[in-house]
């Protein structure tokens, strides 16, 4: 019974066997295994393995963004590239390229030279690692030629023009360079937005083109060629007593107002020039006995000299019958004692003895000697300028006697009562300055009337009533300045029929109503001033005609409704200035094509939405103002990079600056800014983001695993793989 309890059946055989086995098959494994791991420790402290190679996965920059001002500069780029483990390889290979090359171009070793106007992408790689900077051409002026090197017009409504152009630092041109021209004294020569130049008086002034900060001048000379009035000579009667004796006579030509003119032309006669000649030069010679009468003729005005010769031990001849003396001159013309008595009578009128100059004036001097007067050819007063001279009072009727004047500029002083309705019979006025006095009641309709009348300015004074519809028949005005005055109701449609008009301000008073749609046809506005009065409804459409516009402020208004996209056309514009209204909707993304623009000003208005990525093609702005649009939303476009702002206002808005790096440095350049980063930035309705999971160190070593396992360094797209980029962006 023994025996057959441990008896093995044939299949107990087998399972024995294969136990058998599998004991033996763990304990080799374990031996083995044991072997192995004490092999490859004892290699690996006799000969450790060689360093992994080096694979570029980031390059860093020493510049993301370059600005140059002048054709021709350089500046160096320094890449550094690093390898999957963050460490510098040292002789990486590196290819740099210029995007646009006629806006920069780049070397083999980084250096960046501006090449033309504009703005393009300098990229450097090795391996599939690559960077990126930013460059931009934007020239500023360093100095300005003026050509010709001076100019004369000869004739009072002569023109003429001066043409600049604009260098940078590098001595290129500057080829779409704003040229602002000014004249240092209008009252003798204008000139417009072109250089072109108008004469409005006799004397002289500088003209200066200025841009970006630089300017330079040129002079204009107006001479109006002066008409001769009387002859005087040195010596009315002489006796020479040898044949051959001589007499030097001397002419001197005045005009109608008493002033000597220069270098007048004067020819020379003599009545019997065999008894004594004369030549050009007014030297008379004794040829024989006898008396001669010397004429010195000058433009049709003469003087005459009686020369006798009585030639010694000779028996003079009878004399010739002496000729009649000339008339006497003609008397004083009566218009010219007419502009005396107006002129005293101003000077009484506006407290002439207590004004800061008052040289010459009740003095028997030519009237173009008193101070601030000049006269034309015949003596007759073409302008009166006594601007910021301390006068006070009223301006009296007598000022309509001037009847030939051209200039009335008062501006600046403390004149006061109402404007006499005598302008409007002026028939040769054009430029009225009574600006910044204390002027009270209505413009005189009398002054619609004017058919001459090119600038009425009447700024900062305390003018009042409406705009009349007759402001539309000053068909020659190119200047209206009715500013910081008290008036009231609505801007006529009429005002569209000033076709001439280059410069309009209507700022600062107490207009109602909506602009009208007529102020489109202004097609030579140069400046449109609207801006803190009572204005609504919206911006008309037709504004976007106004193809010359360079300031648009309507600022501090009522106006509703969308900023039309047709602002979009006013390619000339460098300040728009909406503040402070109730506008509306998005801001259009026509307003990129705003090239000069350098203020954008929409803050206080109850605008929606984004910024527009198109705002980034405003390559010359430095003042972005937007706070106060509590529905504007939205990370700002990375495109703002190439906007070299200097003022950037946000706040009360829920627009966000992104943290990309680029733009991060970028916003760090603005001196002046108020905006919240996205990632700290509340939304409208919900609490702040809380801060980061504890868990994110954790995923960032998962994936730096994930990244060595699957050969990282040859995926097609690593960026920001290893780096210290946040993850996910």
């Amino acid at each position: 019974m023994r025996n057959n309890a441990y008896r093995t059946l044939p299949q107990d055989a087998d399972l024995i066997a294969t136990v058998s086995a599998f004991h033996s098959l763990r304990h080799s494994f374990h031996l083995s295994l044991a072997v192995l791991i004490f092999g490859l420790f004892s290699a690996c402290l006799k000969s450790p393995s060689a360093p992994p190679v080096q694979e570029p996965t980031t390059i860093t920059l020493s510049t993301y963004r370059i600005v140059f001002t002048a054709i021709n500069e350089s500046i160096r780029i320094d890449a550094t590239v690093l390898d999957q483990d963050s460490r510098v390889i040292t002789d990486a290979t590196v290819h740099w390229r210029s995007a646009d090359n006629s806006v920069a171009r780049v070397s083999d070793r980084g250096v960046v030279t501006a090449a033309g106007s504009g703005t393009t992408q300098i990229s450097v790689s090795s391996g599939y690692a690559t960077a990126t900077a930013t460059v931009s051409v934007e020239q500023e002026a360093s100095s300005i030629e003026i050509s010709p090197s001076a100019i004369t017009i000869s004739q009072v409504g002569g023109t003429g023009r001066f043409t600049a152009v604009v260098y940078d630092a590098n001595n290129r041109p500057i080829l779409v360079a704003a040229v602002v021209w000014s004249s240092s004294n209008p009252e003798i020569a204008t000139v417009d937005a072109n250089g072109r130049l108008t004469a409005v008086s006799r004397g002289s002034a500088l003209i200066t083109a200025s841009s970006g900060g630089v300017s330079t001048s040129r002079p204009v000379f107006v001479e109006v060629p002066r008409v001769p009035s009387r002859v005087v000579l040195n010596v009315t009667e002489a006796t020479l007593a040898t044949v051959g004796q001589s007499l030097q006579l001397d002419a001197q030509v005045y005009d109608s107002a008493g002033a000597a003119i220069p270098g007048a032309a004067v020819a020379w006669t003599s009545s019997r020039p065999e008894i004594a000649t004369v030549d050009a030069s007014g030297l008379v010679i004794a040829v024989a006995n006898g008396t001669t009468r010397i004429t010195a003729s000058s433009r049709g005005v003469s003087a005459q000299a009686i020369i006798h010769v009585v030639i010694e031990d000779t028996e003079p001849p009878e004399p010739p019958p002496v000729p009649p003396e000339p008339p006497p001159p003609p008397p004083e013309p009566p218009g010219t004692s007419a502009d005396r008595e107006a002129l005293i009578a101003f000077y009484h009128a506006t407290d002439g003895p207590n004004w800061m100059d008052n040289t010459k004036w009740l003095s028997e001097n030519p009237l173009n000697e008193w101070y601030g007067v000049s006269t034309d050819a015949d003596g007759r007063v073409t302008k009166l300028s006594l601007r910021e001279n301390q006068l006070t009072g009223s301006i009296p009727p007598e000022i309509e006697q001037l009847q030939n004047l051209i200039l009335l500029n008062l501006s600046r002083n403390r004149i006061t009562g109402t404007i006499p309705p005598v302008f409007g019979k002026m028939n040769a006025l054009r430029y009225l300055h009574l600006g910044d006095n204390q002027l009270t009641g209505e413009i005189p309709p009398e002054t619609y009337q004017s058919n001459t009348l090119m600038i009425l300015s009447l700024f900062d004074n305390q003018l009042s009533g409406e705009i009349p519809p007759a402001i539309g028949k000053l068909a020659n005005l190119i200047d209206l300045h009715l500013s910081t005055n008290q008036f009231t109701g609505h801007i006529p449609p009429e005002i569209g029929q000033l076709s001439n008009l280059a410069y309009l301000a209507l700022n600062g008073n107490q207009l109602t109503g909506v602009i009208p749609h007529e102020i489109g046809q202004l097609l030579n506005l140069g400046s449109l001033s609207l801006e803190g009065n009572r204005l609504t409804g919206v911006i008309p459409h037709e504004i976007g005609q106004l193809e010359k516009l360079n300031g648009l402020l309507l600022n501090d208004n009522l106006l509703t409704g969308e900023i039309p996209s047709e602002i979009g056309q006013l390619v000339n514009l460098n300040g728009l200035v909406l503040h402070g209204n109730r506008l509306t909707g998005e801001i259009p993304s026509e307003i990129g094509q705003l090239v000069g623009l350098k203020s954008l000003i929409l803050s206080d208005n109850q605008l929606s939405g984004g910024l527009p990525p198109e705002i980034g093609q405003l390559n010359k702005m430095d003042r972005l103002i937007l706070n106060d649009n509590r529905d504007l939303s939205g990370p700002l476009p990375i495109e703002l990079v190439n906007v070299p702002l200097v003022q950037l206002r946000l706040q009360n808005t829920q627009l966000c600056a992104p943290l990309n790096a680029g733009f991060q440095m970028w916003l760090a350049g603005i001196e002046d800014k108020s905006v919240e980063n996205c990632a700290t930035m509340p939304g409208p309705d919900t609490d702040p983001e809380p801060p980061p999971s504890s868990d994110t160190s954790s995923d960032r070593d998962a994936l730096i695993a994930f990244y060595h396992a699957t050969d990282g360094p040859n995926w097609t797209d690593n960026t920001n793989w290893l780096s210290d980029e946040p993850i996910g962006t």
